[in-house]
């Protein structure tokens, strides 16, 4: 039986790469400047919590970045998300499914971080973003004392 390797780049789909660099390189935009890694991972979880992830069709030739760009937390997340929506820990014997679930939750999820980041609505993104991470925190049920 040979071992899963895990694959050593990330990708996005080609027609999605001008949303990506748009969040990167606009000036009005909260992740002006930060690491693809960054906006990837945002489009994925908000990919996760839309509940929207689309195949990858036509894939950006060379990856967007190399997975050892990834730290232990965004591994992690990205392996919980897997296991979340397969509904088992069997995916984790197979790296490359699980990183294919991140590229189609970030490939559902970029449009919607895009539309929120450049939303007019009255705030900014990072007071929004804020405001809704509040909101999951009151959601979360009370530990047992």
């Amino acid at each position: 039986m040979t071992k899963a390797t895990t694959p050593s780049t990330i990708t996005i789909e080609k027609a999605d790469k001008k949303d990506f660099d748009l969040l990167i390189e606009d000036r009005g935009s909260y992740f002006h400047g930060r690491d693809r890694k960054e906006v990837f991972i945002m489009a994925m979880v908000y990919g996760y919590d839309r509940g929207v992830w689309k195949p990858l069709r036509d894939k950006l030739s060379g990856g967007y970045f190399r997975v050892e760009y990834l730290n232990d937390q965004e591994k992690t997340l990205i392996k919980a998300l897997a296991v979340h929506r397969e509904g088992s820990l069997d995916v984790l014997l197979d790296p490359k499914h699980v990183y294919s679930i991140a590229e189609e939750l970030a490939a559902g999820g970029v449009a919607h971080l895009k539309e929120e980041v450049f939303n007019t609505r009255f705030g900014t993104y990072e007071n929004r973003l804020l405001e809704y991470l509040v909101k999951l925190c009151h959601q979360l049920p009370e530990e047992p004392r």
